[in-house]
This record gives C-alpha cells, structure tokens and sequence, in this order.
C-alpha cells in the first residue's frame, strides 16, 4: 500500500514519541522510527498554535494550560521556524535545543526570492 504524500506544511510526527515534532520527513531523533506525516491536520492547520514558555516542545492548536506546569500557553508566531546550526534537518517552531547534539535551536533566516 502507497503511502499518501503529504501536503505542504504538514508536520511530521513520530509514532513513539508524538512530542517529537519536525517540519520535514526523517527519522525519529529519539527512537528512529520513521516519521509520519500528520495526514488529516494539515487542511484544519491552525494560524496560530500555542505553546508553554517553559516547556517549548507542548505545542498545541488551542489556549489552555501546559499539561507539565499548568502555565497559561501562548501564541507561536508561525512564520518563524528555529533551526540546529549544525543539523539543518532539525527543525522546529520554537526555540530550544538540538535533540541530536543539544546546541540551541537559532532562527532560519527568510529565504530569498
């Protein structure tokens, strides 16, 4: 059975490990499972996803509470997308560290056209 291919701006999941969250298809960082396209998602995508500011990998498509802390979640400026200098393939739409080499998460610079 053919995998469906996934539409743009489609996040990519891991099936162990759902917090893992990647903008581009590959391996699991932390179990290396192959990642799956969220298929379904894409097309309900929110404009605006919210996450904690202490805890950066909750992210969530609705306000509410972190489930870690119980902090109020904000908005995730969605056009800004962070990136591990040395592993570009690592991405994220917040800020925090590399989960291959631990390096802080920088902002890719706007591509030009």
């Amino acid at each position: 059975v053919a995998t469906p291919a996934a539409p743009p701006g489609a996040w990519f999941t891991c099936p162990m490990d759902p917090e893992v969250r990647e903008l581009e298809p590959g391996a699991c960082p932390k179990c290396g499972m192959a990642l799956e396209a969220e298929l379904g998602a894409v097309a309900l995508l929110p404009t605006v996803e919210y996450t904690c500011p202490m805890h950066p990998e909750v992210v969530r498509a609705e306000p509410g509470s972190c489930p870690k802390c119980g902090m109020t979640l904000e908005p995730i400026d969605a056009s800004e997308v962070y990136v591990c200098p040395m592993h570009a393939e690592v991405m994220s739409r917040v800020s925090g560290e590399c989960p291959k080499c631990g390096m802080t998460l920088v902002m890719k610079e706007a591509e030009a056209e």
